[in-house]
């Protein structure tokens, strides 16, 4: 469906200002008898101006509604409402009822359509001051009085002074700091002047101390014609100073004096602004190195072609840089340029005269000259068919298309895909409420213009957030391992976004993509679904037939050489990502142990082709007594594809690959020296706190797992040197994930005891 709507804007442009009358609450209610009348009728209200307020507008009545009813705001004028229903309307079957202040209804049944009037008057006016009725000095003491008091009033002061303004009444009395010339405005609002209205005086300060001079004057002495010496003087003592050199501040010049020059530059200027409490509005002067004697003193002209309309005109300067040129044509601002030449087509034969305000470095002060020029002979120019279109989307859908650069008087008819839609007005709005695209003409003829001259576009809907029309894509990363994608079937794209998978009774999980394996007992069918939002019933879901993973066997070999008999227990978890993407459910939570003098322990699974990670906890006893120590993972080929030295290398991640991209997925070997890190208590009640080697604060992400790897809680950038609190975990074992850029990634095991 789609909705037409003339801009409001246009109605404003027509009607009386804001500030002498308002818009009237005007209620518009229909029923009908549930036992005949009609179920569906279309209202349409048509303005003063004959631009339509509101179009085609569909309203539903039967049993369970024999009543509808709307609230215009209305302006002074006449409306005119049709009313068209599914069966023939007559005063039997179908009413109308108006209801507002100040109007004249009349209501006629035709054939098959009802029209209502209704004239609106234009009584309500608005009752704003026009002036500060009273102002007078007396000695600093200044007195104001806006007429007298009315219901409502609030006045915001600001007296010019640079003291704040203060928001009182009708009537009011300042302190002035000096004598002087003071701008005071007054903002004045009421019941009867709701819209508020700006009134501004001026108030004379004289018995208060001596009239202050803000007549900055610049005295400048030089030695060698470059290098100048600057003073301002003629300003109170309390004023402050800015000082410019080309028109750019000097940084710290905010002393009376100054100091610069030009060098070799053949144009270059010096001003400076002084401000003070009794002088508030300033004074500047500048020093141009050149003076005034760049002005040009002559406006030249001469025709250009042969059309005896065009004329060139232009200056004759010392070639100094034009800083503004304005270019009048008969008593019009047509141009500002920084150039010396102009050049202009006149309409019609006859005297004109063009007015150039030039002002450059070498003319500062500026200089306005005059050409009085005589056009004879000017060709008829043909008239300017033109038209032009312009489309926006303010609103998701809520298209805005203005027509522009047509002839004045030319009235503007609109169509959409070929049916009229609207005329008279060069701004509207669509709402699409389809996926389909549309074309919108726009066209005009004249008696200067006889030929049909249009422009069109096309406009097409967009998605405008989450769509829960969901199709669920999957494509094959390995032997039984998956990708699946959520697109959205408005855009073609993916959604955007993490969204809640399941995979029958194997798990979930979060994203799109996200990746899935059903591992060595795929089953022959399961079902595959995603949700794009909390509501249970926004989701989609597909049935898809898995296959087992693929995998080889890897063993991580853990061996030690110990200077006594001890034990030691690495615990560790794995996870894997394929392509960039996690593995999911892939994960894997195992110790190793080594007892006894020399001795190794192996853990052996089936990995798919992958990138895997494996973030361990530092062993369970003081590695002084340890010689070595060292990890290896080793293929089916019983080659070794990683390892690493623990006993000279970091903590924390562990990486190895089956994959062609794994080193830029997985950590590289050989991390960097961890910081050593530490939590305390251990085990913890409500409070756990962090030690490391050093001084220097430390921020890092916390991620806290349980013992089947599952993430519990993160804390991104938490402050080493602040507390964790652990008041609301339940008792039991965690892992806190620690990791940041200045050491390497750290596992540190945390009881939790109640």
């Amino acid at each position: 469906m789609i909705r037409f709507f003339s801009l409001v804007l246009l109605l404003w442009a027509v009607l009386p200002s804001a500030f002498s009358q308002q818009c009237t609450p005007q209620i518009l209610q229909i029923e009908t008898p549930v036992e005949n009348g009609p179920t569906a009728v279309s209202l349409s209200l048509q303005d003063p101006n004959g631009f339509w307020e509101v179009e085609g507008l569909e309203i539903s009545l039967g049993p369970n509604q024999t009543y509808w009813q709307e609230t215009f705001c209305l302006w002074p004028g006449c409306y005119t409402a049709f009313l068209v229903g599914n069966v023939p309307l007559n005063e039997t079957n179908f009413g109308v009822n108006v209801a507002g202040f100040g109007s004249e209804v009349s209501v006629v049944y035709g054939d098959a359509t009802v029209l209502v009037e209704i004239c609106m008057d234009d009584e309500v006016v608005t009752d704003c001051p026009e002036e500060i009725g009273y102002a007078v000095a007396e000695g600093c003491t200044g007195v104001f009085e806006i007429g007298s008091f009315v219901a409502g009033e609030s006045v915001a002061w600001s007296f010019g002074d640079g003291s704040e303004p203060i928001v009182g009444g009708h009537f009011i009395t300042h302190e002035f700091p000096g004598a002087g010339l003071y701008e005071v405005t007054a903002v004045f609002t009421s019941d009867n002047c709701p819209e508020g209205v700006e009134l501004v005086t001026a108030i004379e300060v004289s018995d208060c101390g001596p009239m202050p001079d803000c007549e900055l004057a610049l005295v400048s002495s030089t030695m060698d014609g470059m290098w100048y010496f600057f003073e301002a003087l003629g300003m109170p003592e309390d004023a402050t100073y800015q000082w410019y050199y080309n028109d750019q501040p000097v940084e710290g010049a905010t002393e009376s004096t100054f100091e610069g020059g030009g060098d070799f530059n053949p144009y270059w200027w010096v001003c400076v602004e002084a401000v003070s409490a009794n002088c508030p509005n300033g004074s500047e002067a500048c020093f141009f190195n050149m003076g005034q004697d760049g002005c040009p003193e002559e406006l030249a002209f001469e025709p250009i072609g042969d059309s005896g309309c065009a004329y060139l005109f232009s200056l004759q300067t010392d070639g100094a840089p034009a800083v503004q040129s304005t270019w009048f044509v008969d008593g019009l601002q047509v141009e500002t340029n920084g150039g010396t030449a102009f050049d202009w087509a006149f309409e019609s034969d006859g005297w004109h005269e063009v007015v150039v305000n030039y002002v450059s470095l070498g003319c500062p002060n500026g200089v306005v000259l005059t050409a009085e020029v005589e056009v004879e002979g000017c060709a008829t120019e043909e008239p300017e068919c033109g038209l032009q279109m312009e489309w926006g989307m303010p609103e998701c859908n809520d298209f805005l298309i203005e027509a522009f650069d047509y002839p004045e008087g030319a009235t503007l008819w609109w169509t959409l895909d070929g049916e009229p839609f609207d005329n008279g007005t060069h701004i509207v709005s669509l709402v699409i409420d389809d996926n389909e695209c549309h074309e919108v003409v726009v066209g005009y003829e004249t008696p200067d213009c006889p030929m049909w001259v249009s422009q069109s576009v096309q406009i097409c809907p967009e998605s405008c957030g989450p769509s829960c029309d969901l199709t669920i894509a999957s494509e094959s990363l390995a032997d039984g391992i998956y990708l699946f994608t959520a697109v959205d079937n408005f855009t073609g794209e993916p959604v955007d976004g993490d969204l809640w998978w399941t995979f029958g009774v194997n798990g979930s999980a979060v994203g799109n993509p996200v990746t899935w394996t059903w591992g060595q007992d795929a089953p022959a069918v399961s079902e595959v679904c995603v949700w794009c939002s909390d509501v249970p019933e926004d989701l989609a879901c597909t049935t898809f037939q898995p296959t087992e993973m693929g995998c080889e066997d890897i063993q991580l070999v853990l061996t030690a050489e110990l200077a006594a008999t001890a034990a030691i227990a690495l615990e560790f978890y794995i996870t894997a990502d394929l392509m960039g993407y996690d593995l999911n459910p892939f994960y894997i939570y195992e110790a190793l142990n080594l007892l006894d003098g020399v001795s190794g322990d192996t853990l052996t699974f089936c990995a798919p082709p992958a990138c895997f990670e494996l973030i361990m906890q530092p062993p369970n006893l003081p590695l002084e007594g340890v010689e070595e120590l060292v990890l290896e993972a080793i293929n089916g080929d019983l080659e070794a594809i990683a390892g690493v030295d623990l006993l000279a290398s970091a903590w924390g991640a562990f990486a190895f690959g089956l994959a062609e991209d794994c080193l830029s997925s997985a950590p590289a070997l050989g991390a960097s020296p961890a910081s050593p890190l530490a939590v305390f208590p251990n085990p913890a009640q409500d409070v756990v706190r962090f030690t490391t080697a050093s001084d220097a604060p430390l921020r890092a992400d916390v991620v806290v797992r349980d013992v089947q790897g599952q993430i519990l809680h993160v804390h991104p950038a938490h402050p080493l040197s602040a507390p964790l609190s652990t008041a609301d975990w339940p008792a039991g074992t965690y892992f806190l994930q620690v990791s940041g850029e200045d050491f390497a990634t750290a596992v540190v095991r945390l009881i939790v005891m109640r």
